[in-house]
């Protein structure tokens, strides 16, 4: 579940996209070296500072083989110095130097050293799964261990709790690192909505937080709950069941991805070709399956590939951004990151470029 990131830029998960903070990130990251506590002690308006460049969206961007960060207006605030850098998430990001991963913060200081060679991307619930040679464990938001490494593969947590691999075997471990769901299963997936999808003998059912299965083992394979339901799949076909592990959207897709604001894809078999859409918590098609590839909708569009090119769509699958990328992620806050000739770029929700495809 959890694997080595390495590899392209990624836009930055906003925080709050209101502030251009242009002149305070990089005022910010000139004081790379100050603690928070030292800029308030030294000037009340360096703590305002940070605190305004902080809740501003960042984006990570190529410059000349190195990468650094640009803010929602296109300028860049963090100077291109890394060798890979990735999205924001609650306030940190994940970089690189050399082979070796950090984290900054918004205003580009340093708060984990680069000195793993294997991390999650993100932390969940203020940990981090992190590699200490062929143990995999958890460490804070200051890069101390919280969890010793000691297990084989680990997942995120949510609700708690966070799957980890001994012996083989799948089980759930607690924010002290305690065992609270003992390793039995062959697939474990994070809590959501109480309950967790889970394989044991080649069969998918749910288990409760005490490990209960709650939802007998009875589906071919089942992804998260959310907003209420789940997809599963039997027979080769996916539908959405319900707590009760019955189907109330009958099997019939060819794949099928959780809800999210009343809306989830499924792939379909529509006149003898396969192709990507929507569909609401009745069953009903909203988004004709017409598209190649699709992605959430986020900001109100979803992006999505027709024939070999990728633009996007809104509820309605009406295009508002023809497709003309070689490829496009979802839009965090105003901007998405799109691909042109293997250079990265950012537009607006206009589709104006706010950063011009580079290398």
């Amino acid at each position: 579940m959890t694997r080595n990131r390495r590899g392209d830029a990624r836009p930055a998960t906003a925080l709050v996209a209101l502030v251009a903070v242009t002149a305070l990130a990089a005022h910010a990251t000139t004081r790379a070296s100050a603690s928070p506590a030292q800029d308030a002690k030294s000037s009340p308006r360096r703590a305002v500072e940070r605190v305004l460049a902080a809740s501003a969206p960042l984006y990570p961007v190529e410059v000349n083989g190195r990468y650094g960060y640009i803010d929602a207006t296109g300028q860049l605030v963090i100077e291109a110095k890394f060798t890979s850098a990735f999205q924001y998430h609650d306030g940190l990001a994940m970089i690189a130097v050399g082979d070796l991963y950090g984290f900054i913060d918004a205003s580009g200081r340093t708060v984990i050293a680069p000195r793993f060679e294997r991390v999650s991307d993100r932390f969940a619930e203020g940990l981090l799964a992190a590699a200490a040679g062929n143990a995999w464990g958890y460490i804070d938001r200051t890069g101390k261990w919280a969890i010793a490494p000691k297990f084989e593969q680990t997942g995120q947590f949510s609700e708690g709790l966070a799957p980890v691999m001994i012996g083989g075997k799948w089980g759930y471990v607690n924010h002290a690192g305690d065992l609270v769901i003992e390793p039995q299963f062959d697939v474990a997936y994070g809590f959501s909505e109480g309950l967790a999808s889970a394989s044991a003998n080649g069969k998918y059912g749910f288990i409760d937080k005490t490990g209960k299965t709650v939802i007998e083992s009875t589906f071919e394979s089942a992804g998260s709950f959310s907003e209420g339901l789940a997809p599963a799949s039997t027979d080769g076909k996916w539908g959405f069941i319900n707590r009760a592990g019955r189907f109330v959207i009958a099997p019939q897709f060819l794949s099928a991805q959780p809800f999210s604001d009343g809306r989830a894809i499924v792939y379909a078999d529509v006149n003898g070709g396969c192709k990507w859409g929507f569909i609401d918590r009745t069953g009903a098609l909203v988004v004709k399956p017409d598209f190649d590839s699709i992605q959430p909708f986020s900001d109100g569009v979803a992006a999505v590939m027709s024939g070999d090119r990728w633009g996007f769509i809104d509820t309605t699958g009406r295009f508002v951004v023809e497709p003309r990328f070689d490829y496009t992620e979802s839009f965090d806050h105003g901007l998405a990151r799109v691909v042109v000739q293997q250079k990265t770029g950012y537009i607006n929700t206009k589709g104006e470029y706010v950063w011009t495809p580079s290398d």
